[in-house]
């Protein structure tokens, strides 16, 4: 997916532009500035996804696939004031999903793998407690 892609997805939920339409080179650099200055909050607030500061709407979204319903719906919610377009339960309730999923993988790809070794042993081994062996 191309960032231009990912704005225009956003322009459409808030019926900015319709389906065969493609954001205007000022909607796009926009959306653009506005996308590099949420990612970077979100990366602030501990929420890393690979994201760098992109400058162009036709490269490729550097994130990974399971983040692009919620970067979608994020930078539409985000600008949303800045087209004159009012946000939708609909749109809203997707945000809130996406942002779920980002949060959940982003959380569990930082979380340690623990070490059992303080754990005592039985019989010399350690027990495996899914089978009590």
């Amino acid at each position: 997916m191309t960032n231009l892609e990912l704005i225009a997805g956003s322009l459409r939920k808030l019926n900015v532009i319709n389906e065969i339409q493609t954001p205007s080179a000022e909607q796009g650099a926009k959306c653009l500035e506005e996308m590099n200055d949420m990612m970077e909050q979100w990366e602030e607030d501990g929420i890393k996804l690979q994201y760098y500061a992109q400058t162009d709407t036709s490269a490729t979204f550097p994130c990974p696939a399971y983040t692009n319903a919620g970067v979608r719906a994020a930078l539409a919610i985000r600008v949303a004031v800045d087209f004159g377009a009012s946000v939708s339960v609909e749109l809203a309730a997707e945000y809130d999903s996406g942002w779920s999923t980002i949060c959940r993988k982003a959380m569990n790809s930082q979380i340690m793998e623990g070490s059992m070794s303080h754990l005592p042993r039985v019989n010399g081994r350690r027990g495996n407690i899914l089978n009590d062996t």
